[in-house]
């Protein structure tokens, strides 16, 4: 009998940030120490992550598709809770590890039912940071209510622990576990040969000035302000050209909104790219002006691209981006100081270059995809205590 932990991941929400987070965690976790399995809905994002699907099953990892809806549905998500049962009890995990708001509802109920020994949460972004009114404490409510079901719950950031503190989650459970990435593969990405074979293929002049950003079309990364701030700067650099990178269900009404301001062919939508890591090389700064964030990995792989950011002052993002040091910060909605620093960077390319080789060095020594992976491996493995996470969470903090 094979003596690996059994380690059931379980995800609605199959696409961006969460989707990198758990492939990351079902494609470097080590095979001789865990034995792994997903289950996950493809209602979002199905045509990408069903590539993914058969790449993981290849590579002897066991996925299980069980439909989830976003939303709150109680009978759809009393049949999707059963069916999470019947995973478990097909699968007998070790540890059950939940993420995002649906999944992490659901499987965390199934996961107690089933008396699995140790179950793992991560919230990513919190339902309750971006609603308001009656939604947000109804959605805060059900947080503090499904803590109790979870041994630990991960903090992607310091931001995000010291958020799920105020909102009155169980302290004595949280652990700040920072996303990270692989700098190295995208410094080689960036390199200046890659540079000019991207913007090739492009079509983008050698001295054009690009901003970019890689992004879900969804009201949560703040599109409409980019577009905006983006006209402001046109009239000012007619150099510069803006890479939308991404899609979603705002995509039609963000191009009427490009084409109502005349932003022609200098704001270009790429749409939903496999290559997208490929697309920083493209770029002289990127840009997120986002409305609420975990920790972003877009953010993560532009700064390990050696790219200044200019992002929203919001939980998430100041734990990444240091105003004056590896971009700017500028207040949320504020469209007016968005296109000022994107101007202030583009004109001045010995900042913008200073700070994004110290980007590219905090990532390499904080953001480390290792680390990522170590710090999961032992908390599955109950290497940490519970007594021990609040100091973890702490450590992680200094470091940052």
């Amino acid at each position: 009998m094979s003596d690996r932990l059994r380690v059931l991941q379980v995800l609605e929400a199959t696409e961006g940030g969460t989707r990198r987070h758990l492939l990351y965690l079902l494609e470097r976790l080590p095979r001789d120490r865990f034995d792994l399995a997903a289950a996950v809905s493809l209602r979002r994002g199905a045509r990408v992550f069903a590539r993914d699907a058969e790449r993981l099953r290849a590579a002897g990892v066991r996925v299980h598709e069980v439909p989830m809806r976003r939303r709150i549905a109680p009978l759809a998500d009393y049949v999707s809770l059963s069916k999470l049962r019947a995973v478990i009890a097909r699968e007998k995990p070790d540890v059950v590890h939940t993420h995002a708001s649906k999944a992490g509802f659901l499987g965390r109920a199934a996961a107690r039912l089933a008396r699995v020994e140790r179950v793992v949460h991560t919230g990513h972004v919190f339902a309750f940071q971006w609603a308001t009114g009656a939604k947000r404490r109804r959605y805060l409510a059900l947080e503090r209510f499904a803590a109790r079901w979870a041994d630990a719950l991960v903090c992607v950031g310091p931001a995000q622990h010291r958020t799920a503190i105020e909102a009155g989650l169980p302290a004595a459970k949280l652990v700040t576990i920072p996303n990270g990435v692989d700098a190295a593969r995208f410094e080689s990405l960036a390199a200046p040969e890659a540079r000019a074979r991207v913007r090739a293929e492009l079509g983008l002049a050698g001295d054009a000035r690009v901003v970019g950003t890689v992004a879900r079309l969804a009201p949560q990364k703040g599109c409409g302000h980019l577009m905006r701030a983006a006209r402001t700067v046109l009239e000012r650099d007619p150099k510069a050209i803006f890479l939308l990178v991404g899609s979603g269900a705002l995509e039609a009404k963000l191009c009427a909104e490009a084409d109502a301001l005349g932003l022609g062919e200098r704001f270009r939508f790429l749409g939903e790219r496999p290559d997208a890591e490929r697309l920083y090389a493209a770029m002289d700064l990127f840009v997120m002006p986002s409305l609420w964030e975990g920790l972003p990995y877009a953010v993560l792989e532009a700064q390990a691209s050696g790219l200044a950011v200019v992002a929203s002052r919001i939980p998430g993002l100041v734990d990444l981006v240091s105003d004056g040091e590896t971009g700017r910060l500028i207040e949320l909605g504020d469209e007016k100081g968005l296109a000022g620093a994107i101007l202030e960077l583009l004109e001045d390319r010995a900042l913008a270059a200073r700070m994004g080789a110290a980007g590219r060095e905090r990532v390499r020594t904080e953001f480390r995809l290792d680390r990522f992976i170590e710090r999961h491996a032992a908390l599955y493995a109950g290497e940490t205590s519970r007594a021990e996470l609040p100091l973890l969470a702490a450590e992680a903090s200094r470091a940052l």
